[in-house]
């Protein structure tokens, strides 16, 4: 713990030994997102090279793509939509776990 806080984050070893316990998790998760976004400034940097480089080299009906469609970055992924159900549906779907909860209780199961 004493590595991390004074030789990564490049607190002084008092300093380190005043700080409570949920201090110092503060202190370190805001390292860590410090760490994260520089990680993605670089590779953002990293892709408007490519980018940049790759662009005059491209067909002439790709040279209308974005930047994110070019390269995407695993944090730029879109989130899956997650279905809307119906009130009957969700009726059912409760129907059915009930049913599989009664079983259970019958057979014993925890």
């Amino acid at each position: 713990m004493e590595a991390f806080a004074c030789g990564e984050i490049g607190l002084d070893i008092s300093y380190f030994y005043q700080l409570t316990p949920r201090e110092f998790d503060n202190i370190a998760k805001g390292y860590r997102r410090k760490l994260d976004r520089d990680e993605r400034q670089s590779w953002e940097q990293t892709r408007s090279i490519m980018f940049t480089i790759a662009m005059p080299n491209l067909p002439k009906t790709k040279r209308n793509m974005k930047i994110t469609e070019f390269m995407p970055l695993p944090w730029e992924k879109q989130k899956k939509e997650i279905p809307k159900m119906s009130r009957e549906e969700l009726n059912q779907m409760f129907a059915k776990w009930d049913k599989l909860e009664f079983k259970k209780q019958e057979d014993g199961q925890p």
